[in-house]
């Protein structure tokens, strides 16, 4: 099967739910975080403390919501619309084998953007490259461990969608 035989409109309507869901989540994930963290540094430091330290979370947000929820939504988009498609006629063993495929994609993509991040952040600060690649590989393998088990759980159900028999139509 040829590469383009993938990319046709339905593949590209369950890719983009399913990449919907995974960003989604890991959007709300950011929110919660960012305001757990800014209401903990507000408690850290008092009422009167530093707001710009106490407001640091949100700025967070934006770097990881660019780092992190993009290439992912975007990895998992990519792989079930070109690499790994997601059909009705599938077994579970094969949605479960290509969402695998789907996170890994999302991990590599994570590792793309934080990499021109971690980069791009050590010679505008004149930061240690070192750490940049470190801190890039670190983040990969987080991204791969935490998105995994949220890809399985939308290709499973993204499947169970297509799966589901269509409405007889009225007469």
């Amino acid at each position: 099967m040829a590469l383009t035989d993938n990319t046709t409109r339905a593949n590209a309507r369950t890719a983009g739910a399913a990449a919907a869901i995974v960003a989604a989540v890991l959007v709300a994930q950011s929110v919660l975080r960012a305001i757990v963290g800014a209401i903990s540094n507000l408690a850290a430091g008092g009422i009167a403390g530093n707001v710009q330290y106490s407001l640091n979370p949100l700025g967070e947000g934006v770097i990881s919501f660019a780092t992190s929820v993009v290439p992912s939504a975007l990895g998992v988009f990519l792989a079930f619309w070109v690499l790994v498609p997601l059909t009705a006629d599938l077994r579970i063993g094969r949605v479960v084998l290509r969402s695998l495929v789907a996170a890994a994609a999302a991990a590599v993509l994570t590792c793309l953007f934080t990499g021109v991040y971690a980069f791009g952040d050590a010679i505008l600060r004149g930061g240690d490259f070192f750490y940049a690649v470190f801190g890039t590989v670190q983040t990969t393998f987080y991204a791969f461990i935490s998105v995994t088990p949220l890809v399985l759980l939308v290709g499973v159900l993204v499947w169970l969608w297509l799966s589901k028999p269509a409405p007889a139509a009225a007469e």
